[in-house]
């Protein structure tokens, strides 16, 4: 029987935390999986929404159907992406 992934989730955070602090300092050598954690979300996120905006749009039948929201909001990530900007390496050096 598996556990539901919520129970697995906390399971995984208590684990974490009773490790912590039962290794104290040599904690730190667990560092990495962190670091690769964090490099991987943007490769996995950017696949995920688009996979999703393609299933949305294909579900009702094409832009064209989508009507009067496809014309207005196609432009908003032409617009916002420009605006975001790269972490400084201060603050690269900061998450890590």
């Amino acid at each position: 029987m598996r556990l539901p992934l919520h129970w697995q989730i906390a399971v995984a955070l208590v684990l974490g935390v009773a490790a912590g602090f039962t290794l104290g300092e040599a904690a730190g050598y667990f560092e990495f999986l962190g670091v690769i954690f964090m490099r991987a979300l943007p490769m996995i996120m950017a696949p995920l929404v688009f996979s999703s905006l393609v299933v949305g749009v294909s579900s009702v039948g094409g832009l064209s159907k989508l009507g009067w929201s496809s014309s207005r909001s196609w432009p908003t990530p032409l617009v916002s992406a420009p605006c975001s900007r790269r972490p400084t390496e201060g603050e690269r050096t900061a998450l890590v």
